[in-house]
């Protein structure tokens, strides 16, 4: 038998884990971070898009007493990626890529010595969907910038590369047994689509409702429920985790229910200049200038040529009154910024604004 080689796959012998890994094979089962596993007679595979995902596993399995190289060798564990093989010498191990059409070609790997037989792979595989079929692999440094979360299906997580334009299915990761490093960079892309969203909605005028209403459904079906579920999860103390979601609730404009999380992300990571906005926004949209000053004046001491801090500064002088310190602020922050389209607005309508909040 053989084993499926998609994309980027850890491979390692039953037998091995049987005899060296601590806990067995069931303690290796349950430190499967996704729906990828698939295992023939001999071999155990793990599937992952980058090669960072991979090595997180890898060294994951070597602190529970497996040995990945030595030598330039393959001892207990290896790494194939679908398109080159392995980086290194796997002398137990056979790496082909096979398929009695040209279109339904697909990378295996089996144990050195046995017959190839039949394919194994995860559970649900279909080649129509498969990476094999729409091959894309994206490098660790670009994988922020080009993957486009778009939603969540039963067993995959489905992106869009912005590169080729083609659809990537990744296996769902398992929360329970997931790094945090892990799931801090998964839901990196979906606060990245979050802020592409955010942008898209804000660009309709305030009259078209229906456009903007819409954005704000897709935001509360495909990306909140991300957030969601790792916020009341393993990552509860994770500081970016409470920050994706308190800015997703904030541009929902559920800004009492992302405070709490805001504010624990900067208990959690303090004098951060993206939290202290993030609260300064939660605060002036509830028109809280005095509780909003706070932070951003923490945000002007990190960042002083921050246009946005300077305009929020207008603001809470506007909430608190003060109209010279208002008009100043806003000047410095147009001055630095011409083309903010928060700041042209309060200047175009600086005074209805302020009689608005103060007579």
């Amino acid at each position: 038998m053989a084993v499926l080689a998609e994309a980027i796959s850890v491979i390692v012998r039953k037998d091995t884990i049987r005899d060296r890994f601590q806990g067995g094979w069931n303690a290796f089962i349950s430190m499967i971070p996704n729906s990828s596993f698939c295992s023939d007679d001999h071999l155990a595979r793990v599937g992952f898009l980058t090669p960072h995902e991979a090595k997180l596993f890898v060294n994951a399995l070597e602190v529970k007493g497996l040995v990945h190289v030595r030598n330039e060798e393959a001892i207990d564990i290896a790494v194939v990626d679908q398109l080159h093989g392995f980086p290194y010498s796997v002398p137990w191990l056979e790496y082909a890529v096979m398929g009695q059409k040209e279109k339904m070609r697909v990378a295996m790997v089996w144990l050195a010595g046995t017959g190839l037989g039949e394919l194994a792979c995860p559970r649900g595989w279909k080649y129509e969907d498969s990476i094999s079929k729409n091959t894309v692999f994206v490098p660790n440094e670009e994988i922020d910038k080009r993957l486009i979360f778009l939603r969540m299906e039963k067993d995959h997580e489905v992106y869009m590369d912005r590169e080729t334009k083609k659809m990537i299915l990744l296996p769902r990761t398992d929360l329970n047994t997931e790094t945090k490093q892990s799931m801090t960079s998964r839901l990196h892309r979906v606060y990245v689509r979050a802020v592409e969203l955010v942008n898209e909605r804000d660009s309709f005028v305030q009259e078209d409702t229906a456009s903007r209403e819409k954005i704000n459904q897709e935001i509360v079906r495909e990306l909140l429920p991300r957030t969601e579920e790792c916020i009341t999860g393993r990552g509860a103390d994770v500081w970016r985790v409470n920050l994706y979601h308190g800015y997703i609730l904030n541009r929902l404009g559920r800004n009492e229910e992302a405070e709490p999380f805001l504010m624990k992300a900067n208990r959690l990571h303090p004098n951060e200049g993206y939290i202290c906005s993030e609260i300064a926004t939660c605060y002036l949209d509830r028109n809280m200038g005095e509780e909003a000053m706070r932070y951003v004046k923490q945000v002007l001491k990190l960042q002083p040529e921050f246009a946005w801090a300077y305009i929020s500064y207008a603001y809470c002088w506007i909430l608190l009154g003060e109209k010279e310190k208002a008009q100043k602020a806003l000047s410095r922050g147009l001055k630095l910024d011409p083309d903010d389209s928060r700041g042209n607005l309060i200047k175009d309508k600086f005074d209805a604004i302020w009689k608005e909040f103060n007579g």
